[in-house]
């Protein structure tokens, strides 16, 4: 498993179609319309699961830094200079901020199973392992 691959060999980066994918595997419970639901419950309802698309969509942006930090740090491996090494650390702990920031959203409209995250996302070994809140300085 090479840097910027997932555990399957495959491109860490999603593609543009993860969103797609993801509707079309699976349904959570936030999207599923109720007959029974007055127009505040239908309001909060549609806010939750946008909320979930948008952390959904910055995980993406994320692991597309993280690719593109780790691309050019490949391009010249004996050259990479402290601030390039900082550079991809700085990514991953924003990958890793972002994977959390989307388990966290998930798990508040109870959605509690997190597989499809690697399945849909492709998140690397390395970004799980860094999940979590980043460290500020300051």
């Amino acid at each position: 498993m090479g840097r910027g691959t997932d555990a399957r060999g495959e491109p860490a980066a999603p593609d543009g179609g993860v969103l797609r994918r993801l509707a079309r595997r699976y349904t959570p419970a936030v999207a599923r319309p109720k007959t029974d639901e007055s127009p505040l419950e239908l309001e909060l309802r549609r806010e939750r699961a946008q909320a979930l698309s948008r952390a959904g969509e910055r995980l993406e942006a994320a692991l597309r830094g993280l690719a593109r930090v780790e691309a050019a740090l490949q391009t010249a491996p004996g050259e990479a200079t402290p601030a390039a090494r900082a550079a991809r650390d700085e990514a991953l702990a924003a990958a890793g901020e972002r994977l959390w920031f989307l388990v966290v959203q998930r798990e508040a409209v109870g959605l509690r199973d997190h597989r499809v995250l690697d399945d849909v996302y492709r998140v690397p070994a390395e970004v799980h392992a860094a999940m979590g809140p980043r460290r500020r300085s300051g």
